[in-house]
């Protein structure tokens, strides 16, 4: 027993618990089986041979009947199909078609699987007939769906060459009867004073023009009256005369339109030509597999060698149909002989297997009672108890002692697992310890990264709040200095007015002792000298005015300023103002319309007036600056002329739950941004401008001071075309 035990403990693969089970198993349901077997064999094959006969032979020859009943039904719908006029007709034939089809292949499949091997090639042959007979009827269907699209195609064609004639015919009745009208009056048109002569309007161009007229109309009849006529052919030898009659009436509309070469109707009435031409013979240097391109002639062929196909089909589907029928009556023919022989193959086992049953029903009882004693019971139940009881004591807490259990099966695998657990667990304390560890300096480093952070947006809080205070100190220092110097020259034209003024009165009381022409020349002197004051005083309060906008933009906000409630309209229309003078001092002949676009009832919004202003003035000025680019880059004055500038500013207010925020659009027409380039516009010191005319700071302020508002500033542009600012603010 000990040697057989190490026989099958020695084997090359892995003896595990499933596999000891299922080779006992396998062995014992293998022996009864066996016995099993060899007792009802005998039954069986008795028990099979009729089946053969009830399950396979007639069910055989049931099908092969069915085959022929099917065939005969595709042979009845080929005439049908062949004779379909509308697509409904078509689609009904389809339908009997697909039903026949998959009826005769669910017949030929089930065939196919019950049929004997000897049966296998008549089958096969009835199989490639039938798919040739549906292929066939398929094709035929094709045809015949092609062709009623065609016809449709040709109606159409034809009704679009009845209106063109029509028209061409409306067009040139017309011409003759004002040509005659004025061959014989002189009179183009009804308007005309004075009639043409006689030597002029009966010039042989005059003459030519007329005549070209009615050949013109003669010759269009004649191209859609031939048109109409191939329509209605019944064969195709027929089309060649008729084209060679369009060809030449073509010819003679061609010499025709040559008259008429220098009059307004040569574009019109060629162009109606054309398409009589293109009608006939099809488009010219066409790429297109549209068989509609092709004219009415190919067309009308097409159609004609369509039907000769189709009666070909019909004659493939009478041979497809006989041979089908020829090999159907073989298969019958078969299935009836091979009935006859299986009655006489199931006596001549019975006697064997009734010697063989006792024998191995004892051999089967044997093996089954030694495989439960040596592996059931001593080996595998033994090793279990075993490593039940050592799995108990651990789990009380000795982990000191190491577990053993011998073999290489599921039992040794679980007891080498919990060894490496009980190792692990050993270790667990000292890993929870250091985990701990690790976590409170986690914790740390989370809060030294939190006040970094805190530390870096104050530094650049700091830095824009300095440069936006010293800008603001520098910009109201220059509007002060130019305002005292302005407020002179206001106040001196003011008084030059009024001494001219007192001037001209003088000279009005000593204007007897003076000559005329002094007196005249004084006065132009004194006219030039008040228009130029006026001008002077008129340019002088215009730069009072970009000055005062200039102070108010400056004044009020410091490094601790506060919002205020501002209407925000006239607040956006004094920005973009400030702006655009400041764009126009720079470049007197710059120019832009600008469309506003403002929601009503906005009502106030709480902002830094002046961080919004700067935000506002360097959107506008930069959105001048690229339209002026985009001007200088243009190669004509073509293109200039046709380039119309436009900035436009839209104001909406959004809902978003329980928030709602105010949205401002700035949109130029310039020359758009670059995908590569918008990602870094809002860096700091990132410019394409040169380094004279740009510092890189404007969109990284005016981002920073979006986010002082807690909004937001995005940017949407397309190259070439727009860039386009979104400015979101809370209300």
């Amino acid at each position: 027993m000990r040697s057989l035990k190490h026989l099958f403990l020695n084997l090359p693969i892995k003896w595990t618990i499933g596999v000891q089970m299922y080779f006992g198993l396998f062995i014992f349901v293998g022996l009864i089986f066996i016995a099993s077997f060899l007792g009802w064999k005998s039954l069986i094959e008795m028990n099979g041979i009729q089946r053969a006969i009830t399950e396979e032979r007639i069910p055989e020859l049931s099908l092969a009947i069915k085959i022929g009943q099917e065939s005969a039904a595709l042979t009845e719908v080929a005439p049908r199909l062949f004779s379909s006029q509308t697509e409904k007709e078509i689609n009904k034939t389809k339908i009997i078609i697909n039903k026949s089809s998959n009826g005769l292949s669910d017949i030929l499949n089930k065939l196919k699987q019950t049929t004997h091997n000897s049966k296998k090639g008549t089958v096969g042959n009835i199989q490639i007939l039938s798919q040739s007979l549906l292929e066939n009827l398929k094709n035929l269907e094709r045809s015949v769906s092609n062709t009623l699209i065609w016809k449709k195609d040709l109606n159409i064609l034809l009704s679009k060459v009845t209106k063109e004639s029509r028209e061409v015919g409306r067009i040139l009745i017309s011409a003759i009867d004002n040509q005659t009208f004025f061959l014989h009056t002189g009179f183009k048109t009804l308007k005309q004073k004075k009639a043409v002569p006689v030597n002029i309007r009966s010039n042989p161009e005059s003459i030519s023009y007329y005549r070209g007229l009615l050949s013109l109309d003669t010759q269009s009849n004649i191209l859609s009256n031939l048109l109409l006529q191939v329509s209605q052919l019944s064969k195709a030898d027929l089309i060649q005369p008729i084209k060679e009659r369009f060809r030449a009436a073509l010819r003679n509309s061609q010499h025709a339109l040559k008259f008429l070469s220098n009059h307004n109707l040569y574009k019109k009435i060629s162009e109606k030509i054309y398409f009589l031409d293109q009608s006939g013979f099809g488009k010219k240097n066409s790429k297109s597999f549209d068989i509609k391109d092709q004219g009415v002639f190919k067309l009308l062929s097409k159609i004609f060698q369509e039907q000769k196909q189709q009666k070909k089909y019909l004659e493939k589907n009478r041979h497809f149909v006989t041979l089908l029928s020829k090999q159907t009556g073989i298969l019958i023919t078969s299935i009836e002989l091979d009935g006859h022989n299986i009655s006489k193959v199931f006596e001549k086992t019975i006697y064997n297997n009734q010697n063989q049953l006792l024998i191995l029903n004892i051999i089967t009882i044997f093996l089954a009672l030694l495989i439960g004693i040596l592996f059931v019971k001593k080996y595998l139940i033994g090793r279990i108890k075993t490593l039940s009881k050592t799995m108990l004591t651990m789990s009380n807490g000795d982990l000191k002692i190491p577990l053993v259990v011998s073999g290489s099966d599921e039992i040794a695998d679980m007891a080498k697992s919990l060894e490496v657990f009980r190792k692990y667990a050993i270790e667990a304390q000292r890993i929870n310890l250091v985990e701990k560890l690790a976590k409170e300096i986690q914790e740390k480093n989370d809060q030294l990264e939190d006040i970094i952070k805190k530390l870096k947006n104050a530094q650049k809080q700091m830095v824009m709040q300095e440069k936006l205070a010293s800008l603001g100190g520098l910009v109201a220092g220059v509007a002060h200095e130019i305002k005292n110097p302005l407020n002179f020259i206001n106040n001196f034209s003011l008084l030059s007015k009024d001494i001219i003024k007192e001037l001209v009165e003088e000279l009005k009381s000593i204007e007897s002792t003076l000559e005329k022409e002094k007196i005249s020349f004084i006065n132009l002197l004194m006219k030039d000298l008040g228009e130029n004051l006026e001008k002077i005083y008129s340019h002088g309060q215009r730069t009072d005015k970009i000055v005062t906008g200039m102070l108010q933009h400056s004044s009020g906000q410091s490094a601790n300023d506060k919002k205020e409630d501002i209407d925000l309209h006239p607040f956006l229309d004094r920005s973009i103002n400030l702006a655009y003078k400041g764009k126009v001092v720079v470049n007197s002949g710059f120019d832009v319309e600008f469309k506003k676009d403002y929601e009503d009832n906005l009502g106030k919004i709480k902002i830094y007036p002046q961080d919004i202003s700067r935000v506002i003035l360097n959107l506008v000025g930069n959105s001048c600056d690229a339209i002026e680019d985009k001007i200088q880059k243009f190669s004509t004055e073509e293109e200039k002329n046709n380039y119309k500038p436009i900035i436009e500013i839209k104001t909406r207010l959004i809902n978003k739950g329980d928030k709602n925020f105010i949205e401002i659009s700035i949109k130029d027409n310039g020359p758009g941004i670059s995908k590569e380039i918008q990602q870094k516009v809002f860096d700091p010191f990132f410019t394409t401008k040169p380094t004279d005319k740009g510092t890189g700071l404007g969109l990284s302020l005016s981002n920073d001071i979006m986010q002082k508002h807690s909004g937001t500033m995005t940017l949407e542009s397309k190259l070439g075309e727009f860039t386009k600012f979104i400015l979101k603010l809370p209300k």
